[in-house]
């Protein structure tokens, strides 16, 4: 059994603390709601306040080091559980300062990389020395254009016969206003809204109701934004890559 990235966070944010309560031992518990309060937090639409960021950075600190203490315990018999992944949560909130809220720029950069790479191998024989000349050719086709765009963008519009990106939001946007960093747009939605029910809706519930919340709706809604433009002007939404891939797309 195998969970993808979507799968962890919707367990981590939803449901792994209606599931594991009274299941495990209490201090795993705690080290587990350290983990869930900090995601929750850092996966708001608004923007992340200094107090909650000092909060963030406390629940993080507290779930890494117990980690390591508790989990891996520094063990050969449990060297698996050492995950350097574990560590890199304390790279989250110098981000979170430098690049604005978490939701907006979080990927999965190396899965992409490797997704997109397979395509610039056009040669079995000699498949290093081809990615790294098309790699490099790549390089220089986007510096080229960026360049271009920014600086000469007349010359390149009448050159290519392409027209620049218009500027501003298209309607139907919804502009996140964030109290840190800048502030980003998510792009009109390709679906409708819906209502969530079933086994979703209960567990959400049953977490709302655990953590005491008062104003509830009647009715959860889902509305789905599929990209967005964020403030360096580039567009985050999702396309298909490799070469063996013509359903499954990730997020770019």
């Amino acid at each position: 059994m195998w969970f993808k990235a979507i799968d962890w966070m919707h367990f981590v944010l939803c449901t792994g603390e209606v599931d594991l309560a009274g299941r495990i031992p209490g201090e795993c518990y705690d080290i587990f709601m350290a983990l869930c309060r900090a995601c929750r937090l850092l996966f708001r639409p608004r923007g992340v306040p200094e107090t909650e960021i000092m909060a963030i950075d406390k629940d993080i600190k507290y779930f890494v080091t117990n980690y390591y203490a508790k989990v891996y315990r520094g063990s050969i018999e449990r060297l698996p559980l050492c995950l350097s992944t574990i560590a890199t949560l304390l790279d989250v909130v110098p981000l979170l300062r430098a690049c604005g809220p978490a939701w907006v720029f979080w990927q999965f950069p190396m899965e992409r990389k490797i997704g997109a790479l397979g395509k610039l191998i056009r040669s079995r024989s000699k498949p290093h020395a081809s990615l790294e000349e098309n790699l490099r050719r790549q390089c220089k086709a986007e510096l080229v254009t960026n360049f271009c765009e920014t600086y000469l963008s007349t010359d390149w519009t009448s050159t290519t016969g392409k027209r620049l990106a218009a500027h501003g939001l298209p309607r139907g946007s919804f502009v996140v206003v964030q109290n840190i960093g800048p502030d980003c747009g998510l792009l009109p939605p390709t679906f409708a809204d819906a209502n969530i029910c079933g086994d979703e809706l209960t567990r959400m519930r049953a977490v709302l109701d655990q953590e005491q919340a008062i104003q509830v709706p009647l009715i959860i809604r889902a509305k789905k934004y599929l990209r967005a433009k964020l403030a360096s002007g580039k567009i985050a939404g999702s396309q298909q890559v490799g070469s063996d891939c013509d359903k499954h797309r990730r997020r770019n």
